[in-house]
């Protein structure tokens, strides 16, 4: 799979590195290049997974930043959590998690995103 984010992918990473700041900001610059190898549904969540070729890397930067708001999708009543995972200054992968014991086929077509507050 060579593969680019759907609008809603790409947006959960935009605010997730507008809401950590100047320090993470610059990433997003990796975007629009950025090539997803793999989606993998779990029933409970889903890993997008991104190519690290191309990108500059910088060791100092090994980090995993959550999302600080809501994402409601239809058949999942408590909603999504999503944290994106940084290594070596590179975007490595984007995961999605239900709340509680509610399950998702991985399917983000009609995700609402609301940012939270920070």
């Amino acid at each position: 799979m060579n593969d680019h984010l759907s609008p809603v992918e790409r947006r959960l990473v935009e605010e997730i590195l507008k809401q950590h700041g100047q320090a993470y900001y610059g990433l997003a610059d990796q975007i629009d290049r950025l090539p997803v190898i793999d989606r993998k549904p779990t029933v409970v969540g889903s890993y997008i997974k991104f190519s690290l070729a191309g990108a500059v890397e910088d060791k100092t930067i090994n980090v995993q930043l959550g999302f600080d708001g809501k994402i409601e999708i239809d058949g999942v009543p408590l909603g999504l959590g999503c944290v994106l995972l940084v290594d070596a200054g590179r975007l490595y992968h984007l995961e999605l998690f239900t709340y509680g014991n509610d399950t998702w086929d991985g399917n983000l077509d009609n995700a609402r995103i609301i940012p939270g507050k920070s």
